[in-house]
């Protein structure tokens, strides 16, 4: 109930940056302070990049960004900022995002000029502006004193806006790992129906919607062991990208169904009360990046292609 919704108005300011190295990666790094509640956080370390096939001409320039313009999705940036966020947290978590509004105004007020591609820039640095809404909504129906079924809903939508295009690579959707779609590791899957292979990047499997549909039957064991089974679904998707490539990773409401990946598994769980060890397991059900009939992965279950092994803290919702 209404009571029981804590109501956080997290504030980050920081400064991502992006570097080129020599063997083609990207490493990004930054340092950033959030308020949240009476949480400070200082040093964040962000993601390595590393660019494989014909992604690697994406990469231009100074600061290894890539041009908004180019209508492919935004494999890195460079950028300053402040993010401020709203939560609301009860039975469902509600999350509002949106960054780059007060350096807008200020550039705005203060007369400042474009760079060369048509961007504002704090300290030589464009800074990135979006919006991002989530909704998550998650349940547990207890059947008896061993027994427990839970499910998960959500569902994200991100907008760039003003001086983006694209949402940071740091701060848009992934799918797959051991919270989302099990069947798939982490940044494995998606967006949509784009077609993956060893030479893309996982910096492309970024996207700027994402849905999850979780089910879960969970029983105690013995001792502190507990088992689950669960299924799996949900994909992301890009909303923009014009770049006949990636396409197919687009949202398009007439097809979006088909680009639900499905997968289902079993895990092991070791519930210690304070805190709690998960190994679990996920196979392939339906895969929306394979062809035809090839899309139907639960007539080939495989430990090679078809199959993913995750260990985490905590349960997946």
């Amino acid at each position: 109930g209404a009571a029981a919704d804590l109501y956080q108005i997290p504030l980050r300011v920081g400064v991502v940056r992006c570097r080129e190295q020599p063997d083609g990666a990207l490493q990004q790094f930054g340092l950033s302070v959030a308020q949240n509640g009476r949480v400070l956080r200082g040093i964040e370390a962000l993601a390595r990049v590393r660019l494989g096939g014909e992604s690697e001409n994406a990469v231009v320039g100074p600061g290894c960004r890539q041009p908004q313009s180019e209508g492919v999705p935004f494999v890195s940036a460079s950028h300053v900022g402040e993010i401020l966020g709203i939560v609301v947290e009860g039975d469902a978590l509600r999350r509002v995002e949106v960054a780059g509004n007060l350096l807008s105004a200020f550039s705005h007020l203060t007369g400042a000029k474009k760079n060369d591609d048509g961007y504002y820039e704090l300290f030589g640095t464009e800074y990135a502006q979006y919006v991002k809404l989530d909704f998550d909504f998650s349940k547990g129906i207890v059947l008896d004193s061993r027994n427990k079924l839970a499910f998960h809903i959500g569902v994200g939508v991100g907008m760039a806006y003003g001086n983006s295009n694209y949402l940071p690579f740091e701060r848009a959707y992934f799918s797959g790992g051991a919270n989302s779609v099990r069947g798939w590791s982490v940044r494995e899957l998606g967006p949509g129906s784009m077609e993956v292979d060893s030479t893309t990047s996982f910096a492309l499997q970024s996207g700027d919607i994402r849905l999850d549909l979780n089910l879960e039957y969970r029983t105690k064991l013995f001792w502190k062991f507990e088992l689950a089974a669960y299924i799996d679904a949900g994909n992301i998707w890009t909303r923009n990208v014009s770049d006949e490539r990636y396409k197919a990773g687009n949202f398009d409401f007439s097809r979006f169904y088909k680009e639900i990946a499905v997968s289902y598994g079993l895990g092991l769980r070791l519930d210690f009360d304070f805190f709690l060890l998960r190994l679990d397991t996920g196979f392939k059900a339906y895969n929306p990046q394979e062809k035809k009939s090839r899309r139907w992965a639960i007539t080939r279950p495989n430990f090679k292609d078809n199959f993913a092994l995750h260990f985490a803290v905590g349960y997946p919702f």
